[in-house]
């Protein structure tokens, strides 16, 4: 079981505070209240993962890794 992790906006804003509760559930705060109803929720790592999908969030070490269309190099998305 690791340590509190946050989730972040792609502009480098956390957004979301997770500190794991046992292996299998941790208790996930919503720092803006953006994401979901209520201050705080007891999650699944399946929940976790879906809401970081759903709504485009990132791990600290996923920052400014995304690429976009406008990263790829001329010609190469035709």
């Amino acid at each position: 079981m690791n340590g509190q992790y946050f989730l972040y906006r792609d502009s480098d804003a956390p957004v979301i505070s997770v500190f794991p509760i046992d292996d299998k559930i941790s208790n996930v705060i919503n720092l803006t209240g953006a994401y979901f109803s209520g201050r705080e929720k007891v999650m699944t790592e399946n929940e976790i993962l879906q809401l970081k999908s759903v709504h485009n969030l990132y791990y600290e070490q996923e920052l400014g890794s995304q690429l976009t269309i406008f990263d790829l190099p001329e010609g190469s998305h035709e």
